[in-house]
């Protein structure tokens, strides 16, 4: 079962009292972390963010079957973040919409989040209208003319779908442009 196939999708409900335990221990956790992140030097800091944000982003990327190159990403994260880096090495556009994707997600998780960051983020990732050889629309919610949207790899002449996205009428966008604001 997709979460979209549950009852309550997207109106989720949870119980508080049995979630508040787990939060204090992720939040002491997560205290205890900047704690020690404090007490390093700030050259230090920058480069564990240099090698998480690289990490995150290549590995989200195995995820869905689309290898990065390593050294692409953390040269296109040292550039965003203006750090020095000792061999610059050029990236895709690609590579380059990852990073400025996941640095808005990274850097702006207070900001809400709309259906114009979403189109934004898409067309960051690409820019040429085009995925791979196969053209497609930015900036406007989908629709299922040619199936369903999956996440797919194909292994041995076999398709194994490891995602399928919620039926396009079931957005709540669905037809909608990006010009639409909340």
């Amino acid at each position: 079962m997709y979460i979209y196939e549950h009852q309550e999708w997207p109106e989720f409900r949870w119980d508080e009292h049995r979630l508040s335990g787990i939060l204090f221990e992720v939040t002491f956790l997560l205290g205890t972390v900047i704690g020690k992140m404090n007490a390093v030097e700030s050259i230090f800091k920058k480069e564990v963010l240099l090698t998480d944000m690289t990490d995150e982003i290549v590995k989200s990327s195995a995820i869905e079957g689309e290898l990065l190159n390593f050294e692409e990403v953390r040269s296109s994260v040292a550039r965003k973040f203006d750090m020095p880096e000792s061999v610059q090495t050029a990236s895709s556009h690609y590579i380059e919409g990852i990073v400025e994707m996941m640095t808005d997600a990274r850097c702006n998780f207070k900001e809400k989040l709309t259906f114009e960051r979403l189109c934004s983020w898409q067309a960051s990732l690409f820019p040429t209208g085009y995925s791979g050889m196969n053209r497609i629309r930015t900036g406007e919610i989908r629709d299922d003319a040619q199936g369903p949207m999956q996440v797919v790899s194909s292994k041995f002449g076999n398709n194994y779908v490891y995602y399928e996205a919620p039926p396009a009428e079931k957005l709540p966008y669905a037809g909608c442009l990006f010009e639409i604001r909340e």
